[in-house]
């Protein structure tokens, strides 16, 4: 008794003396003790633990293991839990872990965050146990995690997120297709940043997860098909899913896919467009939003058919201008997230002004009155002066204005390659492109329509170089530090590839398209955007150039000819995707400049990747005195894709023969590198 009320006694005491004099440190070891409970002590030598018997803790060596003759084994180390958690902040911020590394520490709680190479920070064991193998829906939960903290806030605008959080991803747990749907996106967006890294650990795990969002992406189009047949569908929810199918087969670089969900969810827009619901006025702009840059993806991939017959889309602005320039005051959001959402929307107020920026044949159309064209570079100004204090920050505002003392003698003595930015952050790096790559555009045009205005095509060119700039230290700069910004293999709304491609049938200089050639080897895949094929495109037309016999600029530097006078082409893929064809043309002889069509086709070049080493093979018109544009809307190719785009509804059969027809195997030679920046 004596003994029990000492330990009673000594247990209070130690738990006075502990840092932490509340009651639960108090209360726990005295009713141990009063239970008769003793508590193991965790400090005696190894030796003593072993044996199972009391250690007296002397140092170095116990003097119970003395007296018994046995060696003693010493006092284990101590814990460092501090270090530990080091380890687990530093961890979660690693560009390079492997994502199924056993070792990866990770936190008890899963925070709404993703680690910066894009991943998220929860993952499937690797080798698992018997005890640890995950059921058949247990990607689920990575997928649905990575689509909701990362794919989502990257793919659709910062005014369309409530639809998609808010509705789509409600009504996902109650629809199963809704959910498969979005399943199917996380998951290939996941498969794409694991198909990216260097490990080949990642690379295996990337592939077994494309294999499951094609899965998950076939049951959805299977519960699309159902519903549609036999129940009353959400007009918004079939958008919703739609947008998710286009974004999901971009992500694997289906093009007929990606353009088959893009045409049917305009189609069904319209008709969602033409009722008067509360559906309609509670989700048409966000599903419209999101329409918008979809918009650019397909222009990006297949010429607009309309523009190349020479008919000017129907003029309605998507955005009221009154709206749009009272919206301009209100960007008081300076993060590069919202900028370039600020700079997409205003790229589509306009349908005529975004075909002529996308299409590289619509500036040589003349299908709107110059004055439109001035009217959107005022509106790309407003926009620049009203965030200018930014821009003043990161020592831009010379780029982004108009040349002073600026002509062909200061052209030849640029220097190429051009110098990137010394300290600008490129997280700013895709705006400052996407403005610059606008009113290179826009001038272009101006020069076109004004034949070949001397002025107006040195502004071109100062745009221009600016672009190669800020694509250099974009390219040049390590990843960017913020979370919401795409790597190169998830630039799928906007990347550097096509802009690359349109800026290049604008350089002043041989030496300027050599160098776009080697940003475009650079820049890799971007979705859809296919950087090789865009570059064969260039290498094809810097050729012809050269052997079009025109008068020479300046003696002792080699120009290319003024705009109006250009070889033009349009890029055309095939039915499948991965074969490419192009069609080019040079002005008529004699013709007048101010004429709408001055163009006669001058060759083709058509080429596959996995087929003759990927090179083209070069067919040439000569004799061929027809209009341009009436002799490429009769080429097979044209016509071809001309049928494809009568069938506007949902069809499963015709869905399901687009992906597979589409599909992009990883594994062969038409496996085209992930982006590098």
């Amino acid at each position: 008794m004596a003994r029990t009320l000492e330990t009673v006694s000594r247990n209070v005491d130690e738990a006075y003396t502990t840092e932490d004099k509340g009651s639960n440190a108090f209360c726990f070891p005295l009713i141990l003790a009063m239970n008769g409970i003793k508590r193991r002590s965790r400090t005696g030598c190894l030796t003593c633990r072993a044996r199972r018997v009391k250690c007296d803790e002397r140092k170095p060596m116990c003097e119970r293991c003395e007296f018994a003759n046995v060696e003693c084994a010493g006092y284990p180390e101590k814990r460092s839990l501090a270090v530990q958690r080091s380890m687990r902040r530093s961890t979660s911020t690693t560009t390079t872990a492997s994502v199924s590394d056993p070792g990866h520490p990770r936190d008890a709680t899963i925070r709404p965050q993703v680690r910066l190479d894009g991943l998220p920070l929860i993952a499937l064991p690797n080798n698992p146990t018997s005890l640890q193998l995950p059921h058949a829906r247990a990607r689920d939960v990575l997928a649905f995690h990575q689509f909701l903290f990362r794919t989502m806030p990257m793919l659709f605008p910062p005014a369309s997120l409530s639809f998609w959080r808010d509705y789509v991803c409600q009504e996902a747990w109650g629809i199963e297709y809704v959910f498969d749907a979005v399943v199917a996106l996380g998951c290939m967006h996941r498969a794409t940043l694991l198909l990216s890294q260097q490990t080949e650990s990642d690379r295996d795990h990337g592939f077994d997860t494309k294999v499951i969002a094609v899965q998950m992406y076939s049951n959805a189009l299977k519960g699309v098909s159902d519903s549609l047949a036999c129940t009353q569908i959400s007009m918004a929810l079939l958008l919703a899913v739609l947008i998710l199918f286009a974004y999901t087969e971009s992500f694997d670089g289906n093009v007929p896919a990606t353009i088959r969900h893009i045409h049917m969810a305009n189609h069904y827009f319209r008709a969602m467009c033409s009722s008067s619901t509360p559906e309609t006025e509670q989700f048409k702009t966000p599903i419209e939003l999101c329409l918008h840059d979809l918009d650019i993806i397909r222009r990006v991939t297949l010429p607009d058919l309309k523009v190349i017959r020479m008919i000017s889309p129907l003029y309605r602005p998507s955005i009221i201008p009154s709206d749009a320039s009272a919206s301009l005051q209100e960007y008081l959001d300076f993060s590069p997230k919202h900028l370039l959402q600020q700079l997409l929307d205003i790229g589509s107020m306009d349908s005529d002004i975004k075909a002529l920026i996308w299409c590289p044949v619509a500036a040589h159309r003349r299908l709107m009155p110059e004055e439109r064209i001035i009217g959107f570079i005022k509106q790309l100004k407003e926009w620049k002066n009203t965030i200018g204090i930014l821009f003043h920050k990161l020592g831009v505002d010379e780029a982004l204005s108009e040349p002073i003392n600026f002509d062909l003698a200061t052209l030849a003595n640029i220097s190429i390659p051009p110098p990137p930015h010394a300290n600008l952050p490129r997280d700013f790096c895709l705006i400052l492109v996407l403005y610059v790559f606008y009113r290179t555009r826009l001038s272009w045009a101006l020069s076109i329509y004004n034949g070949g205005e001397s002025d107006l095509e040195l502004e071109t060119y100062h745009f221009t170089y600016q672009l190669l700039r800020f694509v250099t230290t974009a390219l040049d700069s390590p990843r960017p530090s913020s979370d919401d910004l795409p790597f190169g293999c998830e630039a799928l709304r906007v990347g550097l590839s096509p802009i690359l491609f349109l800026a290049g049938q604008s350089c002043p200089r041989p030496t300027w398209l050599r160098w776009i050639l080697f940003e475009l080897d650079r820049s890799g895949r971007e979705g859809v955007c296919n950087s090789k094929a865009f570059a064969t495109s260039l290498e094809v037309l810097s050729t012809l150039e050269k052997r079009v016999r025109r008068e020479p600029r300046r003696p002792d530097v080699e120009y290319f000819t003024p705009p109006h006078q250009r070889v033009i082409s349009v890029i055309f893929p095939g039915l499948n995707g991965r074969g490419y064809v192009t069609y080019y043309a040079q002005i008529r002889p004699g013709e007048q400049i101010d004429s709408q069509e001055s163009h006669i086709p001058l060759c083709i070049a058509s080429w596959a990747s996995s087929a003759n080493g990927g090179r083209p093979a070069v067919t040439t018109c000569d004799g061929t005195d027809v209009a341009f544009s009436e002799w490429v809307m009769d080429r097979p190719l044209v016509k071809e894709w001309a049928q494809w785009l009568t069938f506007s509804e949902f069809d499963l059969t015709q869905t399901l023969h687009d992906h597979i027809n589409g599909s992009r195997l990883l594994v062969d030679r038409d496996k085209v590198a992930g982006s590098k920046w």
